[in-house]
Parts: C-alpha cells; structure tokens; sequence
C-alpha cells in the first residue's frame, strides 16, 4: 500500500467496504495479498473511515479487473467463518454427549480364589473418561462382587444375594457393584494386593497427569493429596500407614515398558520401579558447607560429593525419548510392610535401566527387565526393536544386595530374544513365559512375536506362539496371523490354568483374546485358540486370575463395557446400564483388497494372499450421501480396531463416511506383509490408500467423488500429504496430525533416528549421508508439494519429541506458499498422540469441523 500512498492529487474519505476493495487490488499489483489480514479486517475491525491520500483514478484499472472476483472471494470467506462456526458448535455438543458414554479400559484385579467368602469373589476396574469442560482426562475405579459359577449365578440372581458391594450396591447380572465409581486424584497410582485386602496408592509430586494407569485419588484425599510424594497402605478398616518418598526416588514407572507392582505372595513386601534419585549439582559459586566444621564423616563425605560434582548441572542426561522426558535412570525399590522401610534393591548394575519386575508364587524368587543405554540413544515408546533381557534373583536375598543377577535368555538375545519382556510366572513358580520380538533384517519397531516359556531348572527356553509363514494366512477370519500384542503385552497373570496361557493379539482389524496350551513330556504344540468371538468387537484382557477372566468390550458403535468370563465359560456384563451410542452404523468388510498401480481386486479365500490389505468402510445410517474421508492409521506399523473412537463417531454422525485402511505394514496381517512395506513408503501405502478409496466409491455409488477428503497422524499424517498433494483431483481436503513431511529433516531431531533409515529401506546403512539423505527426501511428501491444493488443517503437538513440531511447520510453510486456504492448531503441552485432556476433544472439533466446512 505504500507504493500508493502520497501519490495523489486529491484525498477522499473510504469506507470499510471501498477500504477493503482498495487493500486487495493494491495487493495484487504488488503480490503481497494474504487472506489472513483480510479475515481480521473484514470481520474483527472497527475501522470506521479511513483517511488516505491516493488519485481514486490510479486504482479505477485494478478496482474494475478483480472488484467482481474479489467481492465473491469476501463472501465465501465470511460465509466459511459462519459455517465453521456453526459446524464447530455442534461437532463440540456431539463430542461432549459422546463423552459420557466412552471409556478407556486401564486395568483390572481380581481377587485370588483363595480369599474369597461364599463362592464371591470382589473385582475391580480402573478406567478413563474424559472431561471435555474441565479439559481433562479422569480416571476412576468400581468395585464389583461376582459369584465364581453360573450355578451360583442363578442363585444369587434369583435369591436377596445380599452383602455385595457393601450397603447400598446396584444390582448386575452377576451379582452386586458400587453404585458409583470413585475418582483417583491427578499424579496417584493405584494397586490392590492378590487378596484384595490391601491398597496400595502412591502419590509423586510432579507426576504427570494422565500417565498410564496413573490413579487419581478420592474427593477425601484430594485435599491434602497433594503436599509430599508418599506411599499410602489402606485396608478395609481404612489408612494403616504412610511413607514418605521424596528423600528416596523420584517419580514412580507405571508405563507399560518399566512399570509394575509385584506384590510377595505374603502380601508384606512389594516390588516397583522409580527414577533414582540425582545427584545435587551445585553451582560455581553455591555454599556447599564446606567451609563449616564436619559432624561426622558422612556428612564430610556428602560435601566431598558435592565438589566433585560442582557445575555440572547442566549436562545434558540423555532419557528415554517420547513420553519419557525426564526420566532417565529406572530402578527397583522395595517396600517392606513389616520393617516399615522403602530401599532401593541393591546388587543390580548401574547402567542397567530396570523394568517390570515379578514376585513368584512361592515368594523365593523375582523376575525383571533391564536393558543398557543405547548408543546413540533412541525412543523407546511403541518401538519393539530395543535390545531387552529377563533377568532372575532370590527373593530370600532381600533386603541385602543381591549377590547373584542372572539372565535367561542371554542366549538368543541376538536373534529370537532380541526384545525379551513381560516375565509372567507359571502358578508352579518353575517357569515362566515371555514376549520376545526378534531381531530384523529391516529393524522394524514392531515385528511379529514370539511367546515364549522359559524352564527355570534348566533354563531352557522354548517358543509358544511363533511367527507364521504368510501361505498359511490365507483367510484372516480363520487363520491366525502370528502374534501382535498391545501394549501391555501380557496380563498380570496369563495363566487360564496351569496348561492355558491367554492373551491379547491383533487379528486383522480386531483386538482378540487367544490361548495357547504348554505341551508337555515332548507333546506337540496346538495351535493358538480364538475365543469371544463376537462379531466385530474388540476385547481387551484386564486380569486372569483363577479360571476367570476380566476383560472390556467394543465395537465401532458400542462403546467399552465390562464382562467376566467365568470357570465353566459363561460370560456375564457389569455393567448395570450398558451406555448407548446415538451413531447408526452400516459396516462394509472389512475387504481383502489387493493394489495394481493404483486400481483395486477385492481378493476371496487365499487369493493373492502376499499383495493382501484390508480396507472397513463405515457409513452413515441409512443414507450414505454425504462426503467420504480416507483414514490411514499412523505407525506406520500398527493397525486400526474395530474399537469405539468419538472421533469417528462424531463424523459418522454428521452424515460423513469413514473409510480406515489398514494397508499392508500393518499389525496383524503376517509377517511378510508387514516387512513389505519399509523401503516402499510414500508409494506402496499410498497407492493402497487410493484404491481403496477408489474401491469405497465404487462400492457406494451415492458417494461424491468430488467430495472426497484424508484424515491422519504420524504416519497416517505422512500419508495425508502424500494423497492430497499427488491426487488433488482425489482428495480435496486434509487433516494432519504430527505429520511427517521430509523425512531427510527429521532424521536429525527425532528421538527414533532409526526409524527414517528403516522405513526409507536403508537400515542396513543408518549414515546421514548426501545420497541416503536424497533418497528419504524423494519418498517424502514434500518432494511432492508442488502438487497441494487441498484445504488444510494441521495440529501440531509442541512438545512431541517422536515427529518434531518443524515436520508440520514445513508444510504450513508450503500452503502458505501456495495461497491455500489452511488453518494451523498448536498445542504447545502436548505430545505426539495429542490425547491430553485439551488437544484430545478440541482437535477432533475442529477436525470435523473442517470437514465439514470444506467438503
């Protein structure tokens, strides 16, 4: 504007409306025009007049060239305000309906059949709800009472059946619950002893809210919860003790790598992992004491240390990457009951990070985890290819040093062991079985797995479950596909009986529940068993304990509820009001798809098997008219389930269909098709996106191919930008989440530098090198941007260490580039999933929102 300002021969007073022409057409001479500082005017100014000096006969060419254009151009952008305002507030009363209703499964206890009173048995959940209004996610505990057989079921179900729950309980089919759950206060976490006598609950100052399972205290002990980080005993007669932990360890592991509690069978000793307590760096020029005279020689021996580590606070300490910031060096702690003490187990080297530790049956001996600092370090969340080993020691040692730490399965370690975790203890306490994931070729972080059993007494380690050949996996509604656990890979105790080991798998687009005998005597090995087979529903174990089974259930359109499968197999809810889902649902598949260039073959039986993927299209019921959004998972090794997700929920509901493509790479579909993808991505995932896309519209003719959109993050965000700037006819609009975008730029900043080599097929070459660099850029959506036109929302977690935040700085940097209309969310607290309490329900407004707005 100031090429035109004080050129005039006359002044003139404009308008808004003659201010805002004026802006544009000046803009487009000198090609700075942005739609931004147009909204703001437009909409959010109180101008008035303004007075500029100007020959309106200078403008009279640009006014009558771009005034017709222009003036279209202001209306669709107040009019697209409007609507995202509108669609915004109703996506935001969906998701807050949806909110009562959904919860996610944390864990679950089961009382040991030995303490149980008249054939019942007490059983608790923990779960997660969110709290779109206070923009947090709660967790809150049940009680509940069931009888151990049906027989005893119908009984109880027929008679008063009366003393469960305590006074005041709500009937269920099985028996009695709490009438209502309890909240567990932010930072707490919560355990219960085998006997269900006892409660641990444990609260660490600065313990992040919303860490995995961590508990949150009552409304009682909320008021002074959060004071000192202490360790609380409660029994039934109330709280029995208190010890206070800040002068011990720092902030409790209650992950699903590190974390655990182990109770001795005694229920006087319990095992768990904390972050040691650092050393004090003091400063240059910090008073140590030094100067003073010495009490005694501890305390000169103190101030020694406080010398020799004089400046060095800030070194940089290398952790354990995403979602472990701060967390660096994990050990076992002990809490004796009788010596009313908490200790750090001594005897365990010090580079060893320590994890999961396990009390056997007959209290003599204890399992853990441990792995060694990599070099260079590397994430461990959700990656399955860092080296880990099980280690054993005696119990009776305790509480002095443990003088003899051995490893089982040093061995293999290289190959099948690569990755041992999740030591579970045979009821015998002779052996026990385990996760392993193997060591690959191409280093992907998750590979099929192995169930494995180790022979205590003769250390002989023997496989389960182990990988399937892919000509055997010819119909993936029957055939099992191998072994793809979630993320607690096994429960507390996976023992059915003491042949039976139950567990949770990836099977296609659904999470089961499958068991698997021991031999024994050199018997043969069956093959694993699916059970709970319920249509498309996923299950999820909570605890097996004693023949009985704790678990959750849910489909797309039922949300998660509680069941216990009893001794003699009969299945029976706890819930006493099943929530109910508003969405109407019509399923198609999922599909077998196979991909030619970028066309489809809907595959029968075994056909093609190798080149198989699966696509589930969710479409609103009953008139599917409306847009369709493509919706690749992340991973890019991982997989969509057939479980409840608001999100989708919410779109279905405002009348859009979902496609989810679980492409070839994914979990639960062999080994093969998994390790087909690293070296192939950004092409082979993205031509299976397309023709499954091509196959949904197809499949449904009411669907718009001109209303067409892809929905993804993380690598489902990578794939998103691949899609819309390589088939923009296709795909009219996008919403990224933590997006990978260049792939040769992250490689330097991610806390999975690995990753990048291997998805790019040079894992056997992990080198920043010119060529290896230009080979990551080339399967990278930005060597395609040149090619964007959809409208764009992107939300960037500030804090994500997995996907740095400059991955979908870079893309904006492109739509802004290109003039394309986009929106950018930054949510500066949250990491890589987005699922905080603020970013997890906002982000899926706006989400929806953009949708609906731009298709």
């Amino acid at each position: 504007m100031e090429h035109l300002v004080g050129h005039s021969k006359e002044t003139t007073h404009l308008g808004i409306e003659e201010t805002l022409i004026f802006f544009v057409s000046s803009s487009l001479l000198f090609s700075d025009f942005s739609l931004d500082p147009l909204r703001s005017i437009f909409l959010g100014s109180k101008l008035g007049t303004l007075r500029l000096n100007l020959d309106i006969r200078e403008l009279t060419f640009c006014i009558s060239s771009c005034y017709l254009s222009k003036k279209k151009l202001f209306q669709r952008v107040v009019m697209e305000d409007m609507e995202w305002s509108k669609q915004a507030q109703d996506v935001a009363r969906i998701m807050l309906d949806l909110s009562k209703i959904h919860r996610v499964a944390l864990r679950g206890w089961i009382q040991a059949k030995s303490f149980s009173k008249n054939g019942r048995r007490r059983l608790v959940m923990m779960w997660s709800q969110r709290d779109p209004v206070c923009g947090e996610v709660r967790r809150l505990i049940r009680e509940y009472q069931v009888d151990s057989t049906s027989e005893q079921l119908r009984s109880a179900t027929d008679g008063d059946g009366g003393g469960g729950g305590g006074g005041g309980g709500a009937r269920t089919s099985s028996g009695f619950a709490s009438v209502f759950p309890r909240e567990l206060a932010a930072g707490w976490i919560s355990t219960w002893s085998p006997s269900m006598r006892k409660e641990l609950r444990i609260a660490v100052e600065g313990q992040p809210e919303g860490s995995s399972g961590g508990a949150r205290a009552s409304s009682a002990m909320s008021s002074n919860a959060s004071t000192k980080s202490r360790v609380e005993i409660w029994e039934e007669s109330g709280l029995v003790s208190v010890h206070f932990i800040q002068a011990i360890h720092e902030a409790i592991y209650d992950d699903d790598r590190f974390g655990g509690f182990a109770w001795s069978p005694d229920e006087t000793k319990v095992l768990y992992i904390a972050e040691r307590k650092r050393e004090e760096c003091p400063g240059f020029w910090s008073d140590d004491g030094s100067h003073r005279n010495k009490a005694s020689q501890e305390e000169e021996k103190q101030a020694s240390s406080l010398i020799t580590h004089r400046g060095q606070g800030y070194l940089l300490r290398e952790d354990f990457g995403e979602t472990y910031t701060g967390k660096y060096q994990p050990s076992l702690y002990c809490l004796d009951l009788v010596g009313n003490q908490i200790y750090e187990v001594a005897g365990l080297p010090d580079d060893l990070a320590v994890g999961d530790p396990q009390w056997s049956p007959d209290g003599r001996t204890i399992l853990f985890t441990g792995q060694n600092r990599m070099v260079p370090p590397l994430g461990l969340r959700y990656c399955y290819n860092r080296p880990s080993r099980i280690y054993r020691a005696s119990a009776d040692e305790l509480p002095a040093a443990l003088s003899l730490v051995e490893c089982l399965t040093v061995q293999e370690a290289d190959t099948v062991d690569f990755c041992a975790r999740a030591p579970r203890f045979h009821p015998s306490s002779a052996s026990f079985v385990y996760v392993a994931s193997p060591k690959t070729e191409k280093n992907v972080h998750m590979s099929t797995n192995r169930l494995r059993h180790c022979n205590l007494l003769t250390r002989r380690c023997s496989t389960l479950v182990d990988v399937v050949p892919q000509e055997k996996i010819k119909d993936l509604n029957v055939d099992f596909p191998g072994f793809y656990p979630a993320p607690n890979p096994l429960p507390k105790d996976p023992f059915l009986t003491s042949d039976i080991v139950l567990f949770e798998t990836d099977w296609g687009f659904q999470s089961c529940l499958v068991s698997v005998t021991i031999p024994h005597g050199g018997g043969i090995l069956s093959p694993p068993k699916r059970m709970l087979q319920e249509g498309q529903a996923s299950f999820s174990v909570m605890d097996v304990r004693d023949s009985m089974v704790l678990y959750a259930k849910s489909s797309i359109t039922e949300p998660t509820t509680f069941h216990v499968l009893l001794p003699d197999g009969i299945s029976i809810a706890l819930d006493t009001t099943p929530p109910y889902c508003p969405a109407k649902v019509q399923l198609r598949g999922p599909v077998d798809l196979s991909c030619h260039g970028t066309s489809f073959v809907t595959l029968q039986g075994g056909d093609d098997y190798r080149s198989r993927y699966q696509a589930l299209l969710l479409l609103p019921d009953p008139d599917p008219h409306g847009p369709l959004i493509c919706f690749p998972h992340g991973g890019p090794h991982a997989q969509h389930k057939t479980g409840f997700i608001p999100g989708i929920v919410a779109l279905i509901m405002k009348g859009v269909s979902v496609l989810l493509v679980n492409f070839r790479g994914s979990t639960g579909m062999g080994q093969e098709s998994l390790t087909s993808l690293p070296g192939h991505v950004g092409d082979q995932d993205v031509r299976e996106c397309v023709a499954a896309t091509k196959w949904a519209l197809e499949k449904v003719e009411k669907l718009s191919k001109d209303r067409v959109g892809v929905l993804g993050g993380s690598h489902g965000g990578f794939l998103g930008c691949h899609l819309s700037a390589q088939y923009p006819d296709l795909f009219r609009v996008a919403v990224l989440r933590n997006p990978v975008t260049n792939i040769a730029t992250m490689v330097g900043s991610t806390d999975i530098m690995d990753w990048c080599f291997c998805e790019t097929g040079l894992a056997g070459n992990c080198e920043p090198t010119a060529p290896n660099l230009v080979s990551m850029f080339l399967a990278s959506p930005m060597a395609h941007a040149s090619g964007l036109r959809a409208a764009t929302l992107l939300q960037i977690g500030g804090s994500d260490r997995r996907v740095p935040p400059s991955q979908g700085l870079e893309w904006v940097r492109v739509l802004q580039r290109n003039e394309l209309p986009h929106r950018v969310l930054w949510y500066p607290k949250s990491e890589h999933a987005l699922a905080d309490g603020t970013a997890g329900d906002e982000s899926w407004v706006h989400a929806v929102s953009w949708i609906m707005v731009h298709l």
